[in-house]
C-alpha cells in the first residue's frame, strides 16, 4: 500500500507559510500506517504551529493495515494516537461533550510531560497538525533516533 505524499502536500500548500518545495522520503517498517519524512529547503511555519519546522513526519492511516490491505483496521487509531501525544506533551485535549463551553470539556495535564522532563533521553514528538479529512497526522520530526 502506498500513499502519494507529494500530491497530498501540493494540495495542502495553504498550510505552509513559505516556499512549498519539499523532499519526501518514505519510511519503512510500518505495519498499520504509511509514513514519510518531509523536509523543506529552509524552516517554515506549518499550519498553526508557533515554531518553524525544517521538516515533519507524516503518517497516513488507511482503513486497513498498510502492510496487508485484506485486513481492515479502524482509522480511529490515529485519533487515539493524536490525543495520546497531546496528553503526553501537556497540550489541551477537547473531549466530546454535549456542551463544548463546559469547563469539563477541556482536559490538560502536565504530569506525563513533567515526568519525562526528568529523562532527557526520552523524546516525544508534538503534533503539528491532524488532517482528519485525509487521515494524515503531521508530527514533529525528531531526526534520527537511536
Amino acid at each position: 500500500m502506498t500513499f502519494d505524499f507529494t500530491t497530498y502536500l501540493q494540495s495542502q500548500a495553504i498550510g505552509f507559510s513559505g516556499p512549498t518545495t519539499f523532499e519526501v522520503k518514505l519510511l519503512t517498517g510500518g505495519f498499520t500506517n504509511v509514513t514519510a519524512r518531509v523536509t523543506f529547503p529552509s524552516p517554515i511555519h506549518l499550519f498553526s504551529s508557533p515554531k518553524e519546522h525544517a521538516g515533519a513526519i507524516l503518517k497516513y492511516a488507511p482503513p486497513h493495515l498498510a502492510s496487508d490491505a485484506s485486513h481492515a483496521v479502524s482509522i480511529t487509531r490515529q485519533v487515539i494516537e493524536a490525543r495520546a501525544l497531546d496528553l503526553i506533551t501537556g497540550q489541551d485535549i477537547l473531549f466530546d461533550t454535549q456542551d463544548p463551553a463546559s469547563p469539563d470539556a477541556v482536559f490538560r495535564t502536565t504530569v506525563l510531560r513533567d515526568a519525562l522532563d526528568n529523562y532527557p533521553l526520552i523524546q516525544v514528538p508534538s503534533i503539528i497538525h491532524h488532517d482528519t479529512q485525509n487521515n494524515v497526522l503531521w508530527i514533529e520530526d525528531l531526526g534520527e533516533l537511536g
